[in-house]
């Protein structure tokens, strides 16, 4: 039992490692580290530019537009001539005002293009109307 203890001992301390060794080995591994690091960083920094790029413009553009129909509807009467279409106009002209206050961009573009349909089919119908009351 004592000769296998002593060629156990014998293998394991062969050689020791050096000073240099244990140097050259940190060295190797906070390179690594820095390597992994910045990786790392520049990922977060390509996701975060990413992300931003994906935030909608606001509608000020659409918002205009619908803002210029719904009062051409107006000046055509048609809140007395097409009060159904609009109302619908103004209801979701206001909901699109609400929508851009919150900074929900998308969903205040697809509601200022709603206001502008309807505005213009309110438009449309009160001019129609008059000129059929004005022919008779």
């Amino acid at each position: 039992m004592f000769g296998l203890f002593k060629k156990v001992q014998m293998r394991g301390s062969l050689r020791r490692p050096t000073k240099a060794y244990f140097d050259s080995t940190l060295q190797e591994r906070r390179r690594e580290q820095r390597s992994r690091w910045a990786f790392f960083n520049s990922l977060l920094i390509v996701v975060y530019l990413g992300g931003a790029g994906c935030v909608a413009p606001p509608p000020d553009e659409e918002m205009a537009i619908a803002e210029a129909a719904f009062s051409a509807a107006k000046e055509a009467k048609g809140d007395q001539l097409a009060s159904e279409w609009y109302q619908k106009a103004e209801d979701e002209l206001s909901r699109a005002r609400r929508a851009r206050n919150a900074k929900e961009f998308d969903l205040a573009k697809k509601l200022a293009l709603r206001a502008r349909n309807f505005a213009e089919k309110a438009e449309e119908i009160s001019v129609l109307k008059t000129e059929k009351g004005g022919s008779e």
